[in-house]
């Protein structure tokens, strides 16, 4: 069986020059209990929160990836378009001593980028078609590969450390203004300790 919702991977997704400015950040010294998220925030072209990223290097990746992000938008779901209010950037470095158990993403994520960064060697993402793990596909591990993929009924998918170095991804997305709090989709489990 296969992945019934629409996806992408990108391999090489970043230029040489952005990747090796976000390799910076690989989270060698992290906690392996902890997730440490660095986020940076574009509305209407200006960035309006920049955490450890300079300002003007938020910009430069938002002017070279947001139009192609829309166009992927546009093609898997063009109905969403217009709910587009904000990008953000963000930096993710998970604890080699966690895992993710099957969920959706928030409702105000409308398109994710999620890009592959250290180590060298990891567990990719796991997709499924919906709630009961059915359909499981791994997108696999590779530094710079991207899995692009739209927030629709049923892209759940899962996600943990192999465990000998932290995970470090960086999760380009497109969101809506939808409020999180009251309308968080269904989620199985949550971040847990590896067993």
């Amino acid at each position: 069986m296969s992945i019934t919702w629409p996806y992408k991977v990108i391999d090489d997704f970043f230029t040489e020059d952005i990747y090796a400015e976000l390799s910076k950040w690989n989270g060698t010294e992290c906690d392996p209990k902890l997730v440490i998220r660095h986020e940076h925030i574009v509305k209407g072209g200006q960035v309006i929160r920049a955490d450890v990223l300079d300002e003007k290097f938020v910009a430069k990746v938002h002017k070279l990836y947001h139009p192609r992000m829309m166009q992927w938008l546009e093609e898997m779901i063009p109905e969403k378009v217009k709910q587009v209010y904000t990008s953000h950037l963000c930096i993710t470095i998970f604890g080699m001593d966690l895992k993710k158990r099957i969920h959706k993403d928030f409702p105000s994520k409308l398109l994710t980028v999620l890009t592959y960064m250290h180590p060298e060697q990891d567990n990719g993402t796991v997709l499924y078609n919906n709630r009961f793990m059915d359909g499981e596909y791994q997108v696999k591990w590779k530094q710079n590969r991207a899995l692009v993929y739209p927030n629709v009924e049923d892209s759940w998918h899962s996600y943990k450390c192999k465990g000998e170095q932290p995970r470090y991804t960086v999760h380009y997305s497109l969101q809506s203004n939808a409020d999180n709090t009251r309308a968080r989709r269904p989620t199985i489990g949550s971040l847990i300790p590896k067993s």
